[in-house]
C-alpha cells in the first residue's frame, strides 16, 4: 500500500453530479462566491445566480431592489453575513438578507476585495 491510497479491500463509493446550461446553471461564469448560508453565487457579464445544491436561480431581491449592471467581475463572502459584489464598470454593491446597497464609481472595475 502506498501513502494516499485505499487499502485494497475498501468498497469505495464515489458520488458525481454535473450541473449544465439544461438544468439552468448560467453561462460565462467569472466569479463565485460561498455565503455562509450555504449558498453557491456565480457572476458574470448574464448577472448574479444563487444555487442551493439543487437549482440555479437568477437574482431578484423580495424587496425590489436593483443591482446597478448585470456584468459582474467579482465577488466576496465574508464570514460574516452578506455578499460584495464588483462590477466591470459602475462600482460595487453588498447583498445581505435580499437587501442591496450600491455604492456607485464612474471609472474602473472591480477586480477584488479584501
Amino acid at each position: 500500500m502506498s501513502l494516499g491510497q485505499p487499502p485494497e479491500s475498501a468498497n469505495l463509493r464515489v458520488g458525481h453530479d454535473s450541473w449544465t446550461f439544461q438544468q439552468g446553471a448560467p453561462a460565462d461564469v467569472t466569479c463565485s462566491a460561498q455565503t455562509n448560508d450555504g449558498f453557491l453565487w456565480l457572476g458574470g457579464p448574464n448577472g448574479l445566480f444563487r444555487f442551493d445544491g439543487t437549482r440555479f436561480e437568477p437574482f431578484a431581491s423580495p424587496f425590489g431592489d436593483r443591482l446597478p449592471s448585470n456584468n459582474l467581475y467579482s465577488l466576496f463572502a465574508p464570514p460574516f453575513d452578506g455578499l460584495w459584489i464588483g462590477y466591470t464598470l459602475g462600482g460595487f454593491s453588498f447583498l445581505d438578507k435580499g437587501r442591496v446597497t450600491n455604492y456607485a464609481s464612474e471609472i474602473g472595475s472591480v477586480y477584488g476585495f479584501a
